[in-house]
């Protein structure tokens, strides 16, 4: 018992994080360094090597390239942006993240803490076989061009060769010297396998951080439903003290999830803005580029479609979770017990009127019918370059 009273929840991802420079280490928030800070932004610096040249390639390519090259280049510029909206936001958020994550520990007045050890285990699991597939994905995605250099080669642009990009790479940049040659090809490849690692794993870790916490509180929102079904099992004394004992963990769950909405918003606006286009361009690049392409675009796909569902998937339950607590209250026997009884209960039901969403600061919440209206946005930008394309 000793063991399971110091249990750390969601030990995993602060430990990936923490590698990542993006959680503190101890008493680096009461006490932060020059070093420390330097840290927090160490892989921005990673970046700039490739993401300014990225960004100066997509703006320079426009009206000069065919719209598949651009859009290539669109896919890259998009993800690096996404992975730095999601750092530097949870940078900001850091504090209250933290607090946040502490704060679990503090449902073990409520909750058994066997069932909870046993949803952080889960979420610790489902984390690890994601972070896998990424780092799978990964080393295919950084390794199929190396498969379709000569079909580069022979359809390689104009630009191409008067700035001296050479095939191969994961992603074409604008250096403003040449380096299709040797030992600097080589180190812009390596430099780019890092900075399609960091972006991957910055946003995977992220939000299977949210995706952790969530199942915690759909974990509590659960518990909480077998308590008030119980109620009609104990007599009028201890029927009193359940409702009462109900309602404290009911506000606990609400407050906790109001904390993850306050620090976490800003990071689920990207779920709803960024993903659908990006969907859209890599559903549009799955017609027109060749066989290696493909199977690295398809990936790339999956991954962000099974984050984009992963995410909704907990708001619906959360709607679905938190709207049953006034479900489950209602068709207890209240009405026979007490009037104390009848307004604790009546005051659960009232809770339970406005369900428990995930906001994405307040422009949206992520649920299921969000999803299916990303897929739709996505559908329609998709729609826009085919024609953009067939009209060229």
């Amino acid at each position: 018992m000793d063991e399971e009273e110091k249990y750390e929840f969601l030990q995993f991802h602060k430990k990936l994080l923490t590698w990542l420079g993006l959680w503190p280490r101890e008493n680096e928030l009461e006490h932060p360094t020059i070093l420390s800070k330097l840290r927090n932004f160490s892989f921005v610096i990673l970046l700039i090597p490739s993401s300014i040249p990225l960004l100066m390639d997509c703006i320079m390519m426009v009206g000069d390239e065919d719209l598949t090259t651009i859009i290539q280049a669109l896919i890259a510029l998009v993800c690096v942006i996404g992975q730095h909206y999601m750092a530097i936001c949870f940078l900001c958020n850091r504090k209250g993240i933290v607090k946040l994550v502490s704060r679990i520990k503090g449902f073990q007045k409520f909750s058994d803490l066997e069932g909870m050890i046993k949803t952080d285990k889960t979420a610790i699991f489902h984390a690890k076989i994601l972070l896998f597939y990424s780092t799978a994905g990964v080393v295919m995605y950084v390794s199929m061009p190396l498969l379709s250099i000569q079909h580069c080669e022979d359809n390689k642009t104009r630009s191409m060769k008067e700035w001296g990009i050479p095939c191969g790479l994961v992603s074409r940049v604008r250096q403003p010297f040449r380096f299709d040659y040797s030992p600097v090809y080589e180190l812009m490849y390596l430099h780019q396998i890092i900075l399609v690692s960091l972006v991957t794993w910055v946003i995977i870790m992220l939000t299977m951080l949210q995706c952790g916490v969530l199942s915690h509180a759909t974990h509590h929102l659960k518990k909480l439903r077998v308590l008030i079904l119980e109620l009609g099992t104990l007599d009028r004394s201890e029927m009193e003290k359940r409702a009462l004992f109900c309602i404290r963990y009911h506000i606990e769950i609400i407050e906790f999830c109001d904390n993850f909405n306050a620090v976490f918003s800003s990071q689920m606006l990207m779920h709803i803005s960024l993903t659908s286009f990006v969907i859209s361009i890599l559903g549009f690049q799955l017609l027109v580029v060749n066989a290696a392409d493909f199977i690295r675009f398809t990936l790339h796909l999956m991954g962000w479609l099974f984050l984009l569902l992963l995410v909704c998937y907990y708001g619906q339950t959360l709607i679905n979770e938190s709207t049953g607590v006034g479900s489950d209250a209602y068709t207890t026997d209240w009405y026979r017990g007490s009037v104390k009884l009848q307004n604790d209960m009546r005051m659960i039901i009232m809770r339970s009127q406005k369900p428990v969403t995930l906001n994405a600061l307040n422009l949206g919440h992520m649920s299921l019918a969000t999803f299916l209206s990303v897929m739709s946005s996505a559908y329609s930008y998709f729609t826009l370059l085919i024609n953009l394309k067939f009209a060229k």
